[in-house]
């Protein structure tokens, strides 16, 4: 099996580290990946992914004095032309024949010239469905966070995701889905497409060891302006979004430090930076309706309460995988505040190291917790109810719950991994 892997569209973050470790157990199970980027994304790739042989890496792009690229450059001219004189129909055949020669013809020509087998697509939300490629087609769909989550998006925003994803149903010959809830959902809007869909839920490996000592954690963190010592901490690793649900678990915070509770809230992600300093003018979902109702509501009760925020959040923005892992090495519990999620990679993540969680309500946490076969490891709020988490946070300063050993982690939670993961991919793609 050699598998072709387009990823000219992708997201840092969490489907950047789904690709990551799927691609790596995929390469030690033997499998041959042939992963098209951009060339400015190679270098970034290849400091992430072991260096084998297995994996081999090409442009997404034609190169320069080839016939496709010249081609290309005179269909721009021709654009150009159309729109100088106002000829639609002259300007849609050129940008459909760029798209032509640039993107489907380019995978058609590597996937000959490399004799793969197979294509794999790790998001498709809005990408165009390649055309004859003559290979079995599968994609992940992630979530549909433009129906499911709390949020009222445009309609015509709400129609670009549903035709691209309607589009791949159609035309792919399998969409994996990274939860069963994920499934369930898809199919709720896209019902009659049952046999295609197949779920396989993500994973999480016990990490290699960053750091020796809990000591050599700390001294980064340190480095970062943390102090933990002595101090209860709640890790929250997410970007900020408003289905986070950031604002939640800042309300109970408040709350409960106001309780005379002492501990601090850790974040990791885009703009969590910015938002434990306070700095609220936040670009995430700015189309949506809710945005300037939620945004106005995070800078009254940081209004409200200055100085209590101050003293308990930290916030580290997007930042290297190290910081997140010292952050997971010396914090005492995991808290996962979101109201909606298409899988939710930080409770495996904490589960697989043997810290407690504390979790809202939804369906696709519970998959997790009956995944992991974990019910004693996470205590559940109602999703949305500060005043829930709020008595979540303080029972847990009362009462925590302790890091599991790594002996027991692994007896415990070794039996779904992303090598797991990964080999279902192959049982999956092996049946097209």
């Amino acid at each position: 099996m050699k598998i072709m892997v387009p990823a000219n569209f992708y997201v840092a973050g969490g489907v950047e580290r789904v690709m990551f470790c799927i691609i790596k157990e995929l390469a030690e199970l033997d499998i041959d990946i042939v992963i098209i980027l951009p060339q400015k994304s190679i270098d970034a790739f290849q400091q992430m992914l072991p260096n084998t042989a297995r994996i081999i890496y090409e442009t997404s792009g034609w190169p320069r004095k080839t016939i496709s690229q010249r081609q290309i450059s005179i269909l721009r001219w021709v654009r150009k032309f159309s729109l100088a004189f106002q000829i639609s129909s002259l300007d849609t055949w050129a940008l459909n024949t760029t798209k032509e020669i640039s993107t489907s013809s380019r995978l058609r020509f590597l996937a000959k010239k490399h004799q793969c087998t197979h294509c794999l697509y790790f998001l498709a939300n809005r990408v165009p469905v390649p055309k004859g490629l003559a290979l079995p087609l599968a994609t992940l769909s992630h979530d549909l966070f433009w129906r499911f989550a709390p949020m009222t998006y445009p309609h015509d925003l709400i129609q670009q995701y549903d035709n691209s994803l309607k589009q791949w149903l159609e035309s792919a010959d399998k969409v994996i889905t990274v939860s069963n809830k994920t499934r369930q959902d898809l199919l709720t809007v896209f019902p009659g497409f049952e046999e295609k869909v197949e779920a396989v839920p993500l994973a999480s490996d016990r990490p290699q060891h960053f750091f020796e000592t809990i000591g050599q954690a700390s001294a980064l963190l340190q480095k970062h302006g943390l102090e933990t010592a002595q101090t209860t901490t709640f890790f929250f690793p997410s970007s900020f979004s408003l289905y986070k649900d950031h604002l939640t678990l800042m309300r109970a915070s408040i709350h409960a430090f106001e309780q005379q509770a002492h501990f601090k809230i850790l974040m990791t992600g885009k703009d969590t930076d910015r938002l434990a300093k306070g700095d609220l003018d936040l670009s995430k979902q700015k189309k949506t309706l809710e945005y300037q109702t939620y945004v106005e509501q995070l800078q009254q009760l940081y209004a409200d309460h200055a100085q209590s925020w101050s003293s308990i959040f930290w916030g580290a923005g997007y930042c290297d995988l190290s910081v997140v892992e010292a952050v997971y090495q010396t914090c005492s519990c995991v808290v996962m505040p979101s109201r909606y999620e298409g899988f939710g990679l930080a409770i495996s993540e904490a589960i697989v190291r043997g810290i407690p969680v504390i979790a809202a309500d939804i369906d696709v946490f519970h998959e997790q917790v009956a995944l992991y076969q974990c019910p004693d490891r996470v205590r559940f709020f109602e999703s949305g109810n500060p005043e829930a988490l709020s008595d979540r946070l303080q029972e847990f300063l009362t009462e925590p719950l302790l890091r599991l050993s790594e002996a027991e982690t692994s007896q415990r939670f070794d039996h779904w991994t992303w090598r797991r993961v990964a080999q279902n991919y192959i049982d999956v793609l092996s049946t097209l």
